[in-house]
């Protein structure tokens, strides 16, 4: 084996595993509807889960006078929800 394989070899031995593995976040665009179900604004939610960011997004979407809520991650359609006519 040459030297620098072995060197490269010891250098990897070197840093060991990491103890623990970074959960990736992904970025959510949430969009606010106005009644003709147009997009009026949004925000960025950064968070880790799907679950996590409809939760979010509600909670978003109930404080505002927003008629509906859409949240995308990326090109795929997370969640969508209108307000029922009282």
């Amino acid at each position: 084996m040459c030297n620098l394989v072995r060197l490269m070899l010891s250098r990897a031995a070197c840093r060991g595993t990491p103890r623990y593995q970074a959960k990736s976040m992904a970025l959510y665009r949430c969009y606010f509807l106005d009644a003709r179900n147009h997009v009026i604004s949004f925000v960025i939610i950064n968070t880790a889960t799907d679950t996590l960011a409809c939760t979010e997004a509600d909670k978003l979407w109930k404080a505002s006078p927003h008629h509906g809520v859409e949240l995308w991650n990326g090109a795929a359609m997370i969640h969508h929800e209108i307000a029922r006519a009282v």
